[in-house]
């Protein structure tokens, strides 16, 4: 006799209570590209000094697609509001967003963003 097969629900639902942690429910499947495999974490994000390469400023998000830029914003505002004129900031071209550029603007820091290559 055959066996019966699982339909997606059951695999749905087998993979999802396999993948959860059990110590720490907050924790997100989180992948960093597209060829790597999806693992439990959080995400560390840090503000370099460009001099010296010192870490200025530093926290910790839920993984999720926009954690990058909301920590950037957040930890960038903060930094210009202590040295207390207009900053600038290079970044990476994950953080090519019109939404996040505008958003640094406004706070007073001037993004220096690597633009996406368009196919």
């Amino acid at each position: 006799m055959i066996p019966p097969q699982p339909n997606l629900l059951e695999i749905f639902g087998y993979v999802t209570s396999r993948c959860a942690s059990t110590t720490d429910p907050d924790c997100r499947l989180y992948r960093k590209s597209n060829g790597s495999e999806a693992k439990l974490s959080y995400m560390g994000h840090a503000v370099m000094e460009n001099r010296h390469g010192l870490a200025v400023a530093g926290m910790v998000t839920e993984a999720s697609g926009t954690a990058e830029r909301s920590a950037s914003e957040e930890m960038l505002g903060g930094l210009r509001e202590q040295i207390g004129h207009r900053i600038t900031a290079g970044e990476h071209k994950a953080y090519d967003c019109a939404e996040h550029v505008a958003t640094l603007r406004e706070a007073g820091v001037t993004p220096h963003v690597a633009r996406k290559m368009m196919p």
